[in-house]
């Protein structure tokens, strides 16, 4: 136990240093009103891709979608059949550009499906686009909310890190595997990651709690424990 509270101890001293570094702009960017639609579309696209996968071939097969056109025809043109473009793209070796080796996605199918129905959501025929939808929402939890029930692909992380990474709000947790690791060395996880919004929103208030105690804004903590977490990936802790 006391090993334990001194491994917590340093890490929070730790993550305290970091985030006297990170300001505001640089955990949301760009407020998403300043933004062009398509790069709010980006953005989404990324984090339908993201999940439960490396985020360097995450941003790569981004890339991939966007410079071969298909990302704009589905927001300019919307079609049923422009889903085998999209399938065909991610199931094509990728190159990653950091280490100059190609790879294969692993969910081609699956996230193309999804970033195809997700673009009929919002580009469809009759429909205005991601910022109509994001305006009708009081705060950054309800529009989380909505995105986890309505989109196809995003479930409460992946929505909080859209949300966070147009600017809509500072105020939401983005949950990864290196925050839950924090949570679970302060006793808050004693399982895998939360399985509905409902548990991911309770964890998420534990983290709160965290960033109150430390003196610190929920986004501001949230990205300085993610860098300190991560550096910590091959220690045993």
């Amino acid at each position: 136990m006391e090993m334990q509270t001194f491994i917590t101890e340093d890490i929070d001293a730790a993550i305290s240093e970091v985030a006297v570094l990170i300001d505001e702009a640089t955990v949301a960017g760009p407020h998403w009103k300043r933004r062009d639609e398509s790069r709010v579309w980006l953005q989404l696209v990324s984090c339908i891709l993201g999940s439960a996968v490396r985020a360097e071939h995450a941003r790569a097969a981004t890339d991939a979608l966007a410079n071969s056109g298909v990302l704009s025809q589905l927001q300019q043109n919307w079609r049923r059949s422009l889903v085998k473009d999209v399938i065909a793209i991610l199931s094509d070796p990728i190159l990653d550009k950091g280490t100059g080796r190609t790879f294969r996605y692993r969910f081609p199918r699956s996230r193309g499906t999804s970033i195809h129905a997700s673009a009929g959501l919002f580009y469809s025929p009759g429909r205005n686009g991601i910022s109509d939808a994001l305006a009708r929402f009081e705060d950054g939890a309800a529009a989380r909310r909505w995105f986890t029930g309505s989109v196809p692909g995003i479930g409460p992380k992946q929505a909080s890190l859209f949300l966070r990474g147009i600017g809509y709000t500072t105020d939401l947790a983005v949950l990864d595997v290196h925050i839950l690791k924090y949570l679970r060395l302060h006793g808050h996880v004693t399982s895998g990651p939360p399985s509905s919004l409902r548990a991911y929103e309770t964890l998420e208030d534990h983290f709160r709690q965290r960033s109150s105690l430390l003196g610190l804004e929920t986004g501001i903590l949230d990205y300085a424990t993610w860098i300190v977490m991560r550096s910590l990936d091959h220690t045993v802790i």
